[in-house]
Formats: C-alpha cells, sequence, structure tokens
C-alpha cells in the first residue's frame, strides 16, 4: 500500500515535527516507544531537547525499547558488548538520551529502567516482554542506506520474525563504519548482534519512518516506489502496515516527490 509522506526542507525541521508527534502521543498516557541506534534519530532527539526546555515533554511513563545491540561472539555463551564500548547501541542511545534528560527536571525524566534491550539468552523474551507492556505504541524506524536494513535485519530477513540472533550482513557493517567513526575498518565491527525482527516491527500499532540526508536517497526511493514488502530491502515492511508514515526530508527525497 502507498506510505502517507511528510516531507521537510530540512534534517532539522524534519526532526522537530517527528518530536512533537511523539510528545503528541506521550501525552496521551503511558507509551512504549521503539527506538533505533546511530545517526537517523540524532535530529529527533535535538527536538525533544527543544520541546523539554520549552516545558513540553514528560518520560516518566515512557519505555524505550531498542532495537538492538552488538553480541560479543569471542567466548560462549555470547553476550552483549558493554554500554561503554564506543560501539554499544545501549550506550549510543543512552548518551543521546541523556541530552534530553538533562535539561527535564528530575520528575520528568526518562527512568533508567525504561530503556530496554533484547537480551541474547532468551530473545523471545523480549516480545513477551514487549506484549506484556501492551505493544508498542509508536515505532522510530531507520533504513540503512546501502541495504534497507532495519535494526539489525538484512535482506532476506523474514517479515513475520521475532526478535532474535542475527548475523550481520556485509552491507550493514560497512554502514556502521560511518555510524560508528572509531572502527578503523569493517573487519571491527561486529559479525553478529541481536535485533528485533521484522514482525516485531510490523505489529507496532504506528511506524514512523525517518529518513534524511543524500546518503539516504536510495532508502526514500525504495519506500517511495511502493509495491509492498520486498525481501531485498527490509525497511519496505512498513509498506505492509496499515498505519505508517515516511517522514523525509529535501536531501533524501530530491526529484521523487
Amino acid at each position: 500500500m502507498p506510505i502517507s509522506v511528510r516531507r521537510f526542507a530540512s534534517a532539522e525541521q524534519l526532526g522537530s515535527a517527528v518530536a512533537v508527534h511523539l510528545s503528541a502521543t506521550i501525552a496521551a498516557g503511558s507509551c512504549v516507544v521503539g527506538w533505533p541506534a546511530g545517526r537517523t534519530p540524532h535530529v529527533v532527539v535535538d527536538g525533544l531537547v527543544g520541546l523539554a526546555g520549552a516545558g513540553r515533554l514528560d518520560l516518566r511513563h515512557v519505555v524505550l525499547v531498542l532495537m538492538d545491540e552488538f553480541l560479543e561472539t569471542s567466548a560462549a555463551p555470547w553476550s552483549l558488548v558493554q554500554p561503554e564500548a564506543h560501539f554499544s547501541c545501549r550506550g549510543f542511545v543512552a548518551r543521546e538520551l541523556a541530552r534530553v534528560n538533562d535539561v527535564l527536571p528530575p520528575e520528568r525524566r526518562l527512568p533508567a529502567e525504561s530503556l530496554w534491550s533484547p537480551d541474547p539468552a532468551d530473545p523471545g523474551g523480549y516480545d513477551e516482554r514487549i506484549a506484556a507492556a501492551g505493544g508498542i505504541d509508536v515505532f522510530v524506524v531507520a533504513s540503512g542506506s546501502s541495504d534497507g536494513h532495519v535494526a539489525f535485519n538484512p535482506p532476506g530477513s523474514d517479515p513475520r520474525g521475532g526478535t532474535g540472533i542475527v548475523g550481520l550482513a556485509e552491507t550493514t557493517r560497512r554502514d556502521n563504519l560511518r555510524t560508528f567513526p572509531a572502527f578503523r575498518s569493517v573487519e571491527e565491527v561486529p559479525t553478529h548482534g541481536v535485533s528485533v525482527g521484522l514482525g516485531t516491527i510490523a505489529a507496532a500499532r504506528e511506524l514512523a519512518v525517518v529518513v534524511h540526508g543524500k546518503e539516504k536517497h536510495r532508502a526514500a526511493a525504495a519506500l517511495l516506489e511502493g509495491g509492498g514488502f520486498r525481501v531485498d530491502w527490509p525497511a519496505s515492511i512498513a509498506l505492509e502496515h496499515p498505519n505508517a508514515t515516511l517522514w523525509v526530508d529535501d536531501a533524501a527525497a530530491g526529484s521523487i516527490l
């Protein structure tokens, strides 16, 4: 099905608009939000910082469901990388959200225990935990620029798949060289992670697909082409969702729209 589209002149305008949209959902009551690591949501966090500074944000009843985390595979059983690692998704998101919490008064901050991440010892338990919380209200979705990966789900992923341990595609690992510039080569990027599945994402009541920047033009084009889910482009799972919006800036959309 065609995806709803909201286009903005700049990434900053896009981020502010997504932040306002999220704040309205949050203000309606307890809220479970799916959240990616990486560069894409940075502009949304900027927008949330602005709302927090204006006294228009309250995160005390929010649960943030992280999409994924890299795994330490040098010894069995595999475990989550430490959040202090420069490439930890948990560490990345915690640092980003600290920018918002630092502006909020203590009684309105996101509690540390409300930042969830999947456990490689029991991946399926993550989906059960989400369901017990009432499901995800809105999932902020980022698309890989080179292969359309969502979280760590590579091309070929099952559109009905739940949380599990995933082998990272080389294209995904190369994308992470830009996300975590302290990596000196693709060989340093972990080969495996634990990740929500495409089915986990599709079960959310709303998808907010955020695509901005010239390097994301291919990602924007793949979604604007429509035509339903494509197994070679995991982010196209949004095209099967009844309540999905593509939030895109001029640099990513180009002349498509």
